[in-house]
């Protein structure tokens, strides 16, 4: 969440991360904003925590990890 938050302050989007439930995060999505909080979310969980973990804890965090993504108008 901490990658997806990151990339949400550098787009300057205005959809917001509303949570993190075990392995979900949550967001509300400001309309016309679907794809670009897609595509972050998607890189968040498969690419982007590995490497935050790699960086953090000098890690070695190196086998793949899959996401899916689902959008419906009201949770």
């Amino acid at each position: 969440m901490i990658v997806a938050y990151k990339y949400f302050k550098e787009r300057k989007l205005k959809s917001v991360l509303i949570g993190q439930v075990h392995d979900e995060i949550i967001a509300d999505v400001f309309p016309g904003e679907l794809e670009i909080v897609r595509k972050i979310l998607t890189y968040s969980l498969e690419e982007g925590g590995r490497k935050e973990y790699n960086r953090r804890f000098n890690g070695n965090f190196d086998f793949p990890l899959s996401s899916g993504f689902k959008a419906k108008d009201n949770w």
